[in-house]
């Protein structure tokens, strides 16, 4: 059985060396061998990516429910469903990440706020 470490690498240098196809085929199965592992699942979107195969990508993306966890997959989703015109629903991901995004900050600085109120009170 391969390793992971090493078939990764076969991934990353095939879409490097513009091997889309191969990415693709190589990157579907180290997804099913990691059992979904984030960086995987993002590898194997990005072959879709390369080949055009935007709604393959979004299907990968949802099923593993990565579609808007960090800022890369959001990213990705928001490409995919702009390559497929879905503008509605790319605009409702952003916006729902662009306005999640802001209340953690606004939370973070009012929690620094409560802080340094409390330490400059006395």
């Amino acid at each position: 059985m391969p390793d992971l470490a090493h078939l990764r690498y076969i991934v990353e240098d095939s879409i490097g060396k513009h091997m889309y196809e191969n990415a693709v085929f190589l990157a579907d199965k180290l997804v099913t061998m990691s059992r979904g592992a984030p960086d995987d699942v993002y590898l194997l979107t990005q072959a879709f990516m390369f080949t055009r195969q935007h709604r393959r990508a979004l299907h990968v993306l949802r099923q593993h429910r990565l579609a808007t966890s960090s800022p890369r997959f959001t990213y990705l989703t928001a490409k995919c469903l702009a390559e497929c015109q879905e503008w509605d629903e790319c605009l409702a991901t952003l916006d729902d990440t662009v306005l999640e995004h802001a209340a953690q900050e606004a939370a973070a600085e009012a929690a620094a706020a409560g802080g340094d109120g409390a330490s400059s009170g006395g």
